[in-house]
């Protein structure tokens, strides 16, 4: 999957990495992966191949910490992510909260199990770009116990996202959701407030990408003395 607005067809990641070592100008790139562990795969493999030179501007990012560093960037955005633990805390405050029918088995203590399928189910709908009342309509197509699960998931997401928004802490699909907000002067702003010297946004490893993460990838395909590439 190919998204740049660029005119160059392919590029030789590995040649490009050696290049940039060899001339110390590791800063001119940014190179975004899937996981945390590939970056500390690739970190390591930099460093190794360059022993002697200082490695301490490498811009090695998942689109995660892509995203919430270019939201943070401006200083106009306020509020702190949120951790796994207190999101499971503030998820089960609103699951006890919701007027439930498929889970009212669990009125007064939902397992943890439940919980914590229900949590990843509704980062995902996030991260998809998909809410509450989205997947209401959605839910209009269902019939029987899937169609009321979907409804009390939805109540569930709606209030879990108001206590978010109260206490001004955001998901990664918060973030992506606030950042692909942004007028493409302010992206651009705090893309060159966070990487001045970047010629370079290389996105590699990927299978695919949610429609959130495709609008971030292009508004970085907008930045004006940057070639993007998806590999």
């Amino acid at each position: 999957m190919i998204l740049t607005k660029g005119k160059i067809k392919s590029i030789n990641l590995d040649a490009l990495l050696d290049e940039k070592i060899k001339s110390g100008k590791l800063n001119e790139f940014i190179l975004i992966v899937p996981t945390n562990r590939k970056i500390r795969s690739l970190k390591r493999e930099i460093i190794s191949s360059a022993p002697l030179q200082t490695t301490e501007k490498i811009n090695l990012e998942t689109i995660g910490s892509f995203a919430t560093n270019l939201l943070f960037a401006g200083g106009n955005t306020n509020g702190r992510t949120l951790s796994e633990a207190a999101s499971a805390v503030l998820l089960k405050q609103s699951f006890l909260e919701s007027k439930l029918n498929y889970f009212s088995v669990y009125k007064n203590e939902i397992p943890h199990g439940t919980l914590e399928r229900i949590r990843e189910v509704i980062a995902e709908y996030k991260r998809q770009g998909i809410s509450p009342n989205l997947l209401r309509l959605e839910s209009e197509g269902l019939t029987g116990s899937e169609k009321i699960k979907a409804e009390d998931i939805a109540n569930i997401y709606e209030n879990f996202q108001t206590k978010c928004s109260g206490l001004n802490v955001k998901e990664i699909g918060d973030i992506y959701s606030q950042l692909n907000l942004l007028s493409r002067e302010s992206f651009e702003s705090n893309f060159r407030k966070l990487y001045p010297g970047t010629v370079w946004v290389i996105v590699n490893g990927f299978d695919e990408f949610t429609t959130p993460e495709i609008e971030i990838i292009n508004s970085a395909s907008e930045i004006k003395g940057c070639e993007t590439r998806s590999e």
